[in-house]
C-alpha cells in the first residue's frame, strides 16, 4: 500500500516538475515554428516598396508586392548563406570573449559612421517634433506652453521655423507620451536642447547594450554537443555574423525616438532578473531583483507596449519554477510586472506635476485595435491596411466627443463592423496577408525611411542620400531584402531544431534544454507577433521582435552547416565506393 502511494506520489511529481514544463515548453516552441514559418513564405513571397516622391523623399506608406522571388534573389540568399558559414566556422576558432568585444565595436562605429552620414538636423516625424518641443520648454522654463490656452505656436527643432502646434491637446490625446517626453528631456538636460545628435549617439550605445544581452541569451540557448564548446562557438560566431550585417539593427539609432531606450532597459532588466535566478545568497538575489523591477519599469514607461515583455517573465519564471519548485522567483516576476504598470501611471503623474497640467486619460486603448482593422472591408483609397490614418482622431473627436469613455465605445462599434466586414469570403487573408508583409516583410523595418524623414546638416549631398535614393539604392535594398530573408530562413531551422531537442529530452524526462531564456524569447516574439496582428501596423514596430529571430537564425545556420558536411561525407563515401567498383 505504500509502495503504491509512494509511485502515484513520484508520477505526479514527475508531471508537476518534468512533464508539465515540457509541455509549456513544446507548445510555445510549437507556436512559434508556425509562426517564423508562415514568415518565411510571406518574405519569400512578397516585397514592400516605398516609392519615391516627386520631392525626393520615400512615402510611408508601403506598397505590398506579392510574387515568387527572382532566380537572382535566389542565387544571391545562396551566396549569403555559403558566406556566413565559412565566416562563422573561421570566427569560432577565436574565443566568445574576442568575437563578442569585436561584435561590439563594429556595431558602435558602423552606427556612429550611419549618424554621422544622415546628421540630420530636423526631424519631420510629427511626434517627435511634440516631443522636443515638450522637453524643451521644460528645460526652458517655458511651461506655459502645456497650457490649454497657450499659443499654439513654438519654435520646432528647426531654427527661426514655428510648426502649429499645442502641446496640451497632444498630451491629453497621448498621455503615455509623458515618459518618452522624461526621456527626452533628460538627454537635452544632459546635452543641450534639441541636440538631435546627442540622442542618435545615445540609442547607438543603447543597441551596443541590446546586442550584448542578446549574446547572452544565445549563450544560453545555444546547443553544445561537445566537451570542448565548438557547437556553441559555431552558433554564437553565426548570431555574431547576424547581427553586424543586420542593416535595420545599425541605421535604427537615427530615428529621434526613444523605441531602443525602452528596449535596452527591459533587457537589461531582464538580465539582471536572469542572473537573480541563479543567485544564492538572499542579498543579491534581492538586489538584483530589484534593479531588474526598477529597469523593466523604467523600459515600459518609456514604451508602454513593451509591457509584452514583462508578461512574458511571469510566464517563463512560472515555467521555470515548477521545474527548480523555487516559488519564491515567482514575487521577483509579479514586481517585474507590477513595476511595469505601475511607471507609466507613475511617469504620468510626475509629467504632470512638472507642467503643472492635467492632461486626463487620453485615447482609449481600443483606438489603437480600430487602427490595426481599420480598412478590414479592403477600401481602394490606396491606403494600406491596419495603418495611422485620420480617422483615429475623427472618430475620438467625432463619435467620441473628445471623451475618453465616448470615445472606447464608440470605437467597439467600429471595431465590429470592421470584424464583421473581415467575415465575408476571401477579405480576412488578403487583409491579415497584406497587412502582416506591410509590418514584416520590409526588410528594412522603415529605418531608412526614417533616416531620411528630416533636414541634413549635408543638404541634398549627404552620403547616406546615394544609399537611399542614388546609385547604391538597388544594392542597398536588395541586400536587406535577401539578409531578413536567409535570418528568417534560418531562424525557422533553428526553432525546429530547438523543438526536436525539447521533445527528445522530455521523453526521457529531461528538461535541462528548457530555460527561462528559452520561454521568456518564445513567449515575448509570440506575444508581440499576435499583438501586432490586431494591433495598429508599422514596420518599426515589429523590429525589437524581428531581432529575437537573431539567436535561432544562430542555431540555425549551425544546423546548416552540420547537414552540409553530412550530405559532403555522403557523397564522398558514394564516389569512393563507384571508383572501388570500376576498379
Amino acid at each position: 500500500m505504500n509502495d503504491k502511494k509512494k509511485d502515484e506520489t513520484g508520477s505526479v511529481h514527475t508531471f508537476l516538475h518534468s512533464t508539465l514544463p515540457a509541455i509549456f515548453a513544446i507548445v510555445g516552441l510549437c507556436m512559434w515554428a508556425l509562426i517564423v514559418v508562415f514568415l518565411v513564405a510571406l518574405t519569400t513571397f512578397s516585397r514592400v516598396i516605398r516609392p519615391i516622391t516627386p520631392h525626393g523623399t520615400l512615402t510611408e506608406a508601403p506598397y505590398v508586392s506579392i510574387g515568387a522571388p527572382s532566380a537572382w534573389a535566389v542565387i544571391a540568399c545562396i551566396a549569403l548563406v555559403i558566406m556566413c558559414s565559412l565566416v562563422s566556422q573561421y570566427l569560432s576558432r577565436y574565443n566568445k570573449r574576442t568575437v563578442l568585444t569585436g561584435l561590439l565595436i563594429w556595431v558602435f562605429i558602423a552606427q556612429i559612421v550611419w549618424i554621422a552620414s544622415v546628421c540630420l538636423i530636423f526631424s519631420f516625424y510629427s511626434d517627435t517634433q511634440s516631443l522636443v518641443n515638450a522637453a524643451s520648454a521644460i528645460i526652458t522654463d517655458q511651461t506655459r506652453y502645456f497650457g490649454i490656452d497657450a499659443c499654439p505656436k513654438l519654435r520646432s527643432m528647426r531654427p527661426g521655423v514655428c510648426i502649429p502646434v499645442r502641446l496640451h491637446t497632444y498630451f491629453s490625446e497621448y498621455p503615455f507620451q509623458a515618459g518618452p517626453a522624461l526621456w527626452m528631456t533628460l538627454i537635452f538636460r544632459i546635452f543641450g536642447v534639441r541636440n538631435i545628435v546627442s540622442f542618435q549617439i545615445i540609442n547607438a550605445l543603447m543597441i551596443v547594450g541590446i546586442v550584448w544581452v542578446l549574446w547572452r541569451l544565445t549563450e544560453q540557448i545555444a546547443l553544445s554537443r561537445d566537451e570542448e564548446g565548438r557547437a556553441q562557438r559555431v552558433v554564437m560566431s553565426a548570431f555574431a555574423i547576424f547581427a553586424a550585417t543586420c542593416v535595420p539593427l545599425l541605421t535604427f539609432a537615427t530615428f529621434v525616438y526613444p523605441n531602443m531606450a525602452g528596449l535596452f532597459f527591459v533587457l537589461m532588466g531582464i538580465e539582471m532578473l536572469r542572473t537573480s535566478l541563479t543567485q544564492v545568497s538572499c542579498a543579491r538575489k534581492f538586489w538584483s531583483a530589484f534593479s531588474a523591477c526598477l529597469l523593466i519599469g523604467v523600459g515600459v514607461a518609456i514604451k508602454s507596449t513593451f509591457i509584452i515583455f514583462a508578461l512574458a517573465i511571469v510566464v517563463a519564471v512560472f515555467v521555470v519554477s515548477l521545474i527548480s519548485r523555487g516559488w519564491w522567483n515567482m514575487l521577483s516576476a509579479l514586481a517585474a510586472a507590477a513595476s511595469a504598470k505601475a511607471m507609466p501611471a507613475l511617469s504620468e503623474k510626475l509629467f504632470g506635476l512638472i507642467t503643472t497640467q492635467n492632461f486626463g486619460k487620453g485615447m482609449p486603448l481600443n483606438l489603437w485595435l480600430y487602427l490595426g482593422l481599420k480598412h478590414a472591408n479592403l477600401r481602394h483609397d490606396g491606403h494600406p491596411a491596419g495603418w495611422w490614418d485620420l480617422g483615429m482622431a475623427q472618430l475620438y473627436y467625432g463619435a467620441g466627443k473628445g471623451n475618453h469613455d465616448v470615445a472606447a465605445h464608440a470605437a467597439w462599434l467600429e471595431i465590429g463592423k470592421e470584424i464583421h466586414a473581415l467575415l465575408q469570403p476571401g477579405h480576412a487573408g488578403s487583409f491579415f496577408t497584406r497587412k502582416l508583409a506591410s509590418e514584416w516583410a520590409d526588410s528594412t523595418f522603415m529605418t531608412s525611411y526614417y533616416s531620411q524623414l528630416g533636414i541634413s546638416a549635408w543638404g541634398r549631398s549627404a552620403p547616406a542620400q546615394w544609399l537611399i535614393f542614388g546609385a547604391g539604392h538597388d544594392g542597398w535594398f536588395g541586400f536587406q531584402d535577401i539578409h531578413e530573408s536567409l535570418v528568417v530562413i534560418c531562424a525557422a531551422l533553428g526553432v525546429i531544431c530547438l523543438l526536436t531537442t525539447v521533445c527528445r529530452k522530455a521523453t526521457h524526462h529531461d528538461v535541462s534544454s528548457v530555460s527561462f531564456e528559452l520561454i521568456w524569447i518564445v513567449a515575448s516574439f509570440v506575444g508581440g507577433f499576435l499583438c501586432y496582428v490586431l494591433w495598429e501596423a508599422k514596420g518599426i514596430y515589429t523590429l525589437p521582435f524581428y531581432i529575437f529571430l537573431l539567436p535561432c537564425a544562430g542555431v540555425g545556420l549551425y544546423y546548416i552547416q552540420l547537414m552540409a558536411q553530412r550530405v559532403g561525407c555522403w557523397v564522398k563515401e558514394r564516389i569512393i565506393q563507384t571508383l572501388s567498383w570500376q576498379s
